[in-house]
């Protein structure tokens, strides 16, 4: 009987500047990833939105509706798109009102925290 060779291939980066433990409520509003497209093309999405070199985000169409423009612009090498995240990571807000910018994923695990009535300082990531 022959046996069928086993490949591992790392497909999925994860980035985010969620400063606590994996289980805040609201992280996952933080993380992004970088992810294989195939070839050295890798993008930086959010899950639904992909995100170009100058931080812009649109939509990522279904395999067969991506065109060659959308690919040229939001597909990237490994090594830019972790840049990319880890740049854009930090920047993410989630609005909590009209009349706020939001919160960034250090304020938000602040209020979590704050909200159970744990501290807020010692946290290992």
């Amino acid at each position: 009987m022959s046996t069928a060779e086993v490949f591992t291939r790392p497909t999925r980066f994860e980035v985010t500047a969620w400063p606590g433990p994996i289980n805040g409520a609201n992280r996952s509003h933080y993380v992004l990833y970088v992810e294989w497209r195939g070839g050295d093309q890798w993008c930086v999405t959010d899950g639904a939105y992909c995100y170009r070199k100058d931080g812009h985000k649109a939509y990522e169409p279904n395999p067969s509706s991506r065109t060659d423009r959308f690919k040229n612009a939001y597909r990237f090498p490994l090594d830019d798109a972790l840049a990319l995240a880890q740049k854009i990571a930090p920047k993410i807000r989630i609005g909590t009102g009209p009349n706020r910018k939001g919160l960034n994923a250090a304020e938000m695990w602040e209020w979590e925290q704050a909200r159970a009535g744990l501290p807020t300082t010692g946290h290992t990531p």
